[in-house]
């Protein structure tokens, strides 16, 4: 299925940048984006209303990328001398944000330390700027990370590190 063409009712509230297939609020307002598709079928026309809006975004849930809560972090997966840095945009441990619109461009805006079981007393963990990063980490060490949004919901990770 290959898109034929992305066309707005009103280029006036959104404009469509047909290099990267996004939609682009310009004012307050709704428009219809039509999607023309080349299907096995003849082509297809799929429409959805959008609706621009300059309200505020408002943070309406947290979540991880952890399975069940608990993110096993395998030591011998990180290059010697690395750090375990929880943030929105890698490939480690993330939390997703998401405002009023479906959107998930806010961040957390607070973390959580708490019930953290360090064999050696070798593990540090700090939040600088915002973003949580954990140190010196053994085996059989974990910690638990909540985080928090904007609104106050929270998301809760146990962090268990292994060989």
């Amino acid at each position: 299925m290959s898109s034929n063409s992305v066309t707005s009712s009103n280029p006036a509230v959104a404009t469509v940048d047909k290099a990267s297939m996004k939609v682009l609020g310009q004012a307050k307002g709704t428009a219809t984006i039509s999607v023309v598709v080349n299907t096995a079928d003849g082509l297809k026309t799929i429409q959805k209303t959008v609706t621009v809006s300059d309200d505020a975004r408002v943070a309406q849930s947290i979540k991880s990328n952890a399975t069940e809560g608990v993110f096993t972090y395998s030591l011998a997966s990180l290059p010697s001398g690395d750090d375990l840095a929880v943030d929105d945009a890698g490939t480690d441990l993330f939390f997703t944000v998401t405002d009023q619109y479906g959107g998930t461009a806010l961040t957390p805006v607070d973390y959580i330390i708490s019930d953290e079981v360090d064999a050696d007393d070798s593990m540090t963990v700090s939040i600088t700027s915002g973003a949580l990063t954990i140190t010196g980490a053994d085996a059989s060490d974990s910690v638990k990370v909540t985080a928090v949004d904007a609104s106050g919901h929270t998301s809760t990770v146990t962090i268990k590190f292994t060989n």
